[in-house]
């Protein structure tokens, strides 16, 4: 699914690779901000010291040239990890390649068009207010990309709904009074 993304997306065999994209997009900020990720408990008030979070920037680094089989030239401090990189790029990109590697969500949850129709209890979604409004304007930036044909229903259903509501509009009235 990943990869078929990358390559809708941006067209170039050499940007589909998913393992540059999922360390760069889902790894690599909780390696350098692992407070932010809650992967660390920090005591109130505490944060990393800055020494720690530039050695978990090196780490990122590293991990992002290793994934990429790309050395380090110009950075003597990291030159050493040269060898390594080019050992381990293989087990980066099998790594990356298994996790993707997943099967269509249709396959995965034993769906397809008609099920909605035939299902006893629907499923309950819980999605808050900020979340809907992210959507729509997701949806709205990138409607050129998900529905390009004019005619999709995606097009009709969007003009229904508008120009993205804030809050107050969402919740109308009561918002206001309290």
């Amino acid at each position: 699914i990943v990869s078929n993304l990358l390559y809708y997306r941006y067209m170039n065999p050499a940007i589909v690779a998913p393992d540059g994209f999922s360390l760069h997009r889902y790894m690599n900020p909780a390696i350098v901000a692992p407070d932010g990720f809650d992967i660390i408990d920090m005591s109130a008030g505490g944060q990393l010291h800055p020494d720690q979070r530039r050695n978990l920037g090196s780490v990122a680094k590293m991990l992002q040239h290793a994934a990429a089989n790309k050395l380090f030239e110009g950075e003597t401090h990291m030159t050493p990890m040269n060898h390594y990189i080019s050992q381990t790029y293989e087990k980066f990109r099998q790594f990356f390649q298994a996790a993707c590697d997943v099967p269509e969500p249709e396959e995965k949850f034993n769906v397809d068009e008609y099920s909605d129709m035939v299902t006893l209890s629907k499923p309950i979604i819980y999605i808050s207010i900020e979340e809907i409004i992210n959507t729509h304007s997701l949806l709205l930036e990138h409607l050129g990309v998900i529905g390009p044909d004019r005619t999709d229903l995606l097009h009709e259903l969007l003009q229904d709904l508008g120009e993205v509501p804030d809050v107050e509009a969402l919740l109308g009235a009561r918002a206001r009074t309290h």
